[in-house]
């Protein structure tokens, strides 16, 4: 599952990229949803500052010296 942040439209480019080359990868397609719209515990790949990215940017942890755009 592809979590988005509120402000980023679900037809962003990045988020396309994402889920086609998840899918030529696996033949699966992720869903996507908004940020706040679902509680899944399946895994997920958070795109933008979704609320989860906020928490842990605030917290103590191995994350927080990433920057926002940090891979």
């Amino acid at each position: 599952m592809v979590v988005i942040a509120p402000d980023l439209d679900s037809m962003d480019q990045s988020v396309e990229d994402l889920i086609g080359v998840i899918e030529k990868m696996s033949g699966a397609r992720l869903p996507v949803v908004e940020d706040g719209t679902s509680q899944h515990s399946s895994p997920q790949i958070h795109i933008g500052n979704t609320s989860e990215c906020l928490r842990l940017q605030k917290g103590q942890n191995r994350w927080a010296d990433l920057p926002v755009n940090g891979y």
